[in-house]
């Protein structure tokens, strides 16, 4: 995506670096709220799917190092995760101010990590992985968690898919893949 096809409430261009973007999107004030990230952090949002985007700007400590390594949301609350993976940034306020939590979680060698909703719960996986159910918890997974996007089916069948893996990993119980 172009970093000039997002426009504003008057239609005319809002360019930001969009360089390595992730977004996510949650109920917010009675719609939606979708926020992209990007390698200097939040750069904009929406309430109404795009038409238009805002500016959005992310005043928490520390940001230092690498960027965004990608916006995960559920139940109002978006979870930004840091690229050395020690912190997670949450804002339960559609991003107007953001607190940041202590994660602890290690970066897959040669991969980047991964954020999905499994249940109720937020997981980040990679060399090690955590999930929580509220962005400011954290307890530890299993050591073989696959570092992946997971989704789960209505009966709790895991699937697991990795752009650094060539195949697709499988799950009933979360433990054994």
């Amino acid at each position: 995506m172009s970093a000039y096809d997002f426009k504003d409430e008057k239609g005319e261009r809002l360019k930001r670096n969009l360089q390595h973007p992730s977004l996510a999107a949650t109920a917010w004030n009675g719609g939606k709220r979708v926020i992209v990230v990007a390698d200097d952090g939040p750069v904009i949002f929406s309430d109404d799917l795009g038409r238009p985007w805002q500016p959005l700007r992310l005043d928490v400590q520390p940001w230092e190092g690498s960027g965004a390594q990608g916006i995960i949301a559920k139940d109002g609350v978006f979870l930004i995760l840091k690229g050395d993976g020690r912190s997670v940034f949450r804002s339960a306020d559609g991003g107007v101010t953001w607190t940041s939590h202590e994660l602890g979680v290690e970066r897959p060698e040669g991969r980047s990590f991964s954020l999905s909703i499994v249940g109720d719960e937020f997981w980040i996986a990679g060399r090690t992985s955590k999930a929580s159910k509220d962005g400011i918890t954290w307890r530890s997974l299993p050591a073989g968690t696959p570092s992946g996007r997971i989704a789960v089916s209505d009966k709790g069948t895991m699937i697991c898919v990795s752009r650094s893996r060539n195949n697709i990993l499988r799950s009933t119980d979360g433990q054994t893949w």
